[in-house]
C-alpha cells in the first residue's frame, strides 16, 4: 500500500526539523503510541496500540530514522508485529520552506501481514491518511507551544494531544486556510 500527502507547520524549517527528531515530541505526537525508547543510532523501540476497525491490536516494533539530507530529507523504515499481524514500511519526509512555514512532503510504502491485511485497501489508506493528519497536526501544535515560549519567555509547556484535541485543531486550521487569516 501506498501513502502519501502534504501538511504545512507554521514554523521554520530548522524549528520542525527539530521536532521530527526529538523522541519525547515524537511519542506525544504519534498517534496510538504508548512507548518510544532511544536504542541508538536513530533507531527506536516503539509499542503501539492500534486498529481499523474490528482489527486492533498492540504492537511492538522498531523504528529507523536516517537524515539523508539534514533539515530538508529524512527516511523512515518501520516494523512491528503483534497479534493482528506484522507491519512494514519505508517511505521519506521532505521539508521545504514556503510563505508561512514549512510543507512536509510524506511518501511511503506499507506491507501487512496477517489479519489486519484482510481489511479493505479503501479502508487502510483513509485510516493511514488520518493518522498522519493527527500527527502532522500534533507537530504543528508543539511547534506553536515553542513559539509562544519563545516570544514570552515562559518555561515550555508541551500541548496536550488526543484524538479529539487534534481533530479540532485540524478543523480549525482547515477553516483558516478556507477563510483566510
Amino acid at each position: 500500500m501506498k501513502i502519501a500527502g502534504k501538511h504545512t507547520v507554521i514554523a521554520e524549517r530548522r524549528e520542525v526539523w527539530q521536532l521530527l527528531v526529538d523522541p519525547e515530541v515524537l511519542r506525544r505526537c504519534t498517534p496510538g503510541v504508548e512507548e518510544l525508547r532511544a536504542a541508538g543510532d536513530g533507531r527506536y523501540e516503539v509499542v503501539m496500540r492500534l486498529g481499523v476497525g474490528a482489527v486492533q491490536g498492540r504492537y511492538e516494533g522498531r523504528i529507523r530514522v536516517e537524515p539523508e539530507v539534514p533539515e530538508v530529507v529524512m527516511k523512515l523504515e518501520v516494523e512491528g508485529r503483534g497479534p493482528q499481524g506484522i507491519v512494514r514500511g519505508k517511505g521519506a519526509l521532505r521539508l521545504e520552506e514556503e510563505n508561512e512555514g514549512t510543507e512536509i512532503t510524506y511518501e511511503g510504502e506499507v506491507q501487512l501481514g496477517g489479519p489486519i491485511a484482510s481489511v479493505g485497501q479503501r479502508m487502510l489508506q483513509s485510516t493511514a491518511r488520518m493518522l498522519a493528519g493527527q500527527f502532522f497536526t500534533a507537530l504543528a501544535a508543539e511547534a506553536a507551544a515553542r513559539q509562544r515560549a519563545q516570544a514570552t519567555g515562559q518555561p515550555l509547556q508541551p500541548p496536550k494531544h488526543g484524538i479529539f484535541r487534534n481533530l479540532v485543531r485540524f478543523l480549525w486550521s482547515l477553516l483558516k486556510r478556507w477563510f483566510g487569516r
